[in-house]
């Protein structure tokens, strides 16, 4: 993603995730936003405008009985907004093991805390449960599974590579691979 305008963003994010919502009711069927925190977080101190609108679309989601769930790419932590420039994308960082563990964890709290403040007022029975990475970059699954058990994270859409197959995470995955440790 890209700063841009609020007109951008509603054609390029908050019009197409409205369609998809509407052409998954057609069929009563729900959807996951991953919503993707670290720019959530950015667009809320630097593009309040674009934050209220991606905000306004969440609480709508929920309302309409769809699912929130997080994202993440650490390698986007260090990215200033106000330059309206991604120049600070930091490579480095784009497997959670190759960040700070504080600034990770750090950016994991605050986003599950956003997250949740925009849907459980809406819906008393939700809960912040599920995580993608960024790129899908999971691995080492043990060091991962470990952030994500700390904030209460137990179930990844993300695959993960072991003996060279790839497997889906479940919950018995994360709590299994934190426990190794």
């Amino acid at each position: 993603l890209v700063t841009g305008s609020i007109e951008e963003y509603r054609r390029d994010i908050i019009d197409p995730t409205n369609n998809l919502m509407s052409l998954y009711e057609k069929y009563n069927a729900k959807i996951t936003i991953l919503l993707e925190i670290t720019f959530c977080l950015k667009l809320k101190d630097y593009h309040p405008d674009i934050y209220q609108a991606i905000e306004s679309q969440i609480q709508d989601a929920i309302m309409r009985g769809h699912d929130v769930q997080m994202h993440f790419h650490p390698e986007w932590m260090d990215i200033d907004l106000r330059k309206d420039s991604w120049a600070d994308f930091n490579h480095d960082y784009q497997y959670l093991d190759k960040a700070p563990r504080a600034k990770v964890l750090d950016y994991m709290r605050r986003g599950k805390a956003l997250i949740e403040e925009i849907c459980c007022p809406l819906n008393k029975h939700y809960k912040l449960l599920g995580y993608r990475a960024g790129g899908y970059r999971i691995e080492p699954f043990s060091y991962s599974s470990e952030l994500l058990k700390d904030i209460g994270i137990i179930a990844t859409s993300d695959l993960h590579r072991a003996e060279g197959h790839f497997f889906y995470c479940s919950g018995q995955d994360i709590e299994t691979e934190a426990e190794k440790g």
